[in-house]
């Protein structure tokens, strides 16, 4: 089941989506996919991705192209704003480090993980998760 920050992500994965050159004037969101998006590879008009995890443009033309193109590495912009989006709070103070980790796609392997978030690490303004110091 996904968290309050990871489907803030979702959303805004999805609402930057719908602002790109990948959506299409048919691209329609119905069931488990969003179909047809422009492939960022090929540039068919074939590519999908999943509604609930949109972390991927799929390129449907398996033989010609077949590209997996994540979202993130699209939309850099959506992981550079984690901090400002999701800042620490009294109740949740790593709530930066867990939306990052959950926007890598680590939700279900955070469970019983110990990490914490470090702000303003090595005085760049910007925080990082421990143990993910890479």
């Amino acid at each position: 089941m996904a968290t309050k920050s990871q489907n803030d992500i979702i959303a805004s994965i999805k609402e930057r989506l719908r602002q790109s050159e990948y959506w299409t004037q048919k691209t329609k969101e119905k069931g488990t996919s969003i179909f047809p998006l422009v492939c960022p590879e090929c540039g068919s008009r074939e590519a999908w991705a999943y509604a609930n995890k949109p972390w991927a443009i799929n390129c449907n033309r398996l033989n010609e192209c077949g590209a997996r193109t994540k979202t993130l590495s699209l939309f850099p912009e959506i992981i550079q704003n984690i901090e400002k989006e999701n800042p620490p709070c009294k109740e949740d103070p790593n709530r930066p480090a867990t939306a990052y980790l959950q926007s890598r796609g680590l939700s279900e392997s955070l469970k019983g993980v110990h990490y914490e978030y470090w702000k303003n690490i090595r005085g760049t303004g910007k925080g990082r998760c421990s143990p993910c110091l890479n």
